[in-house]
């Protein structure tokens, strides 16, 4: 046995019927699912959706929580979840307290660099989906797909 420091192990634990899973058809689905639930919350929540083949959901990760108006995402902490669930595809999901979905300047280059990474990774990212009190805004709906096309 080495005697370098403590051994990691890293074990997937499943805590629900995998019949009773989510499945994630769109962004307009996955508004449907969260809209309620995103309306009661006064500051930005970053989420990563871990899916399946099938694009179930096989769980999720709070990567983070930040202001009313602003959070911090480390890129480092999307793709730990995303290797650990053994994941074949995400969705990247954050909320704007104020109402308006419509994407930062921020948001544009965040998604593109997790767009890059999940490339690098072979993991793909599905979509990244902001959520506002009335409606939701899809980098995939409004035709995201490289970096020319987000405005850089």
């Amino acid at each position: 046995m080495l005697k370098i420091g403590p051994k990691v192990r890293i074990q997937l634990v499943v805590e629900e019927n995998p019949e009773s899973r989510v499945v994630i058809e769109d962004a307009a689905s996955l508004w449907e699912l969260l809209k309620d639930e995103v309306r009661k919350w006064d500051r930005e929540r970053f989420f990563v959706l871990l899916l399946d083949r099938r694009n179930s959901v096989i769980g999720f990760d709070e990567v983070a929580v930040g202001f009313p108006a602003l959070t911090v995402v480390s890129r480092h902490n999307i793709l730990k979840a995303v290797i650990l669930s053994n994941a074949a595809a995400f969705v990247c999901v954050h909320n704007h307290p104020e109402g308006n979905p419509e994407p930062s300047e921020d948001d544009k280059v965040v998604t593109q660099q997790i767009l890059e990474l999940g490339i690098i990774l072979g993991t793909p990212m599905m979509d990244h989906v902001i959520l506002g009190a009335e409606s939701y805004y899809s980098f995939v709906e409004a035709g995201f797909k490289n970096k020319q096309e987000v405005g850089h």
